[in-house]
């Protein structure tokens, strides 16, 4: 089956690059790569077109280009998410990276799923060495609250990492990090979704204390607060938070052992790949029933 998989390549770490690596090892498709730029140069004869958002909405896949999907991964931006609202009309699937999304989209006749990010475990894997940082954070200052919690955090925690980073340094940093601490953004001013620092720093085994998640039940994902991960509610509760599993190392590992292992089970993308194809052979006819991996 010959898929066109229409995204911006301009580095390694996009999950365009992670689910380009994994269709392409399987024996069951030929995949082509498009930049979205060149979206109208695409021929009409692919079985599938297979758009992953990149944040350039300046230009869209032709109506004739027919089936195509589109996994749209900034909803929780409130302008992104206008532009992609006006263009996921034009798919016959789209996938969702939060789910509060998905409702919205359905409420407008798309045809939605919700698709969360995942772990790519050969890129951030686990590494035997000293946790010299109190707090791991690789991430941007943000905007509302998040500037001001990171600042105060570099005075209180100074033995951290917090700042940006190469991603060929993440696993390192967060290897090197007793806690991963994350903060997620909330979606258009409304609730915080499991970003891909959630699945990152699990994937490299380390402790997550992240904000509570409101865009889904975790426990969809199998997560279960206090054994896979500890989530805050408020400032107060963070730093307590913070104060004493910086002190329980065994409680701390013990979690996230147990969250490392739940990411690998069912959070890698090759698992995100697999549940995309499902849906692909369920909505869009029988020429998709032998769409596997």
């Amino acid at each position: 089956m010959r898929i066109a998989l229409v995204f911006d390549k301009n580095r390694e770490d996009t999950v365009g690059c992670y689910i380009e690596n994994i269709l392409k090892q399987s024996k069951n498709f030929t995949i082509d790569h498009w930049q979205t730029k060149d979206a109208a140069r695409i021929p009409a004869d692919y079985d599938l077109y297979f758009r992953i958002d990149h944040g350039d909405y300046e230009h869209d896949l032709p109506f004739n280009l027919k089936p195509k999907v589109f996994w749209a991964l900034d909803t929780h931006l409130k302008h992104p998410f206008r532009k992609i609202m006006r263009q996921s009309i034009n798919y016959d699937l789209v996938f969702c990276a939060f789910k509060q999304a998905v409702g919205q989209m359905k409420r407008r006749g798309i045809n939605a799923h919700w698709i969360p990010f995942a772990c790519k475990p050969d890129m951030y894997e686990p590494m035997a060495l000293e946790k010299k940082y109190d707090l791991g954070f690789v991430g941007t200052e943000g905007k509302g609250y998040r500037p001001r919690l990171l600042s105060k955090l570099r005075q209180l925690y100074p033995d951290s990492f917090i700042g940006k980073a190469d991603f060929t340094d993440l696993g390192r940093i967060y290897s090197e990090s007793k806690i991963g601490f994350n903060y997620a953004i909330r979606h258009r001013g409304k609730k915080t979704g499991c970003n891909m620092r959630f699945f990152e720093i699990l994937c490299c085994k380390t402790f997550l204390l992240t904000n509570w998640i409101t865009d889904c039940d975790i426990k969809e994902l199998g997560f279960e607060n206090n054994r896979h991960l500890v989530m805050y509610k408020n400032r107060r509760q963070f730093f307590n938070l913070t104060e004493h599993y910086l002190k329980e190392e065994s409680v701390r590992q013990k979690i996230a052992q147990e969250g490392y292992r739940l990411v690998l089970a069912r959070h890698t993308y090759k698992h995100r790949v697999d549940e995309m194809l499902n849906l692909i052979r369920v909505n869009l006819g029988n020429k998709f029933k032998g769409l596997y991996l």
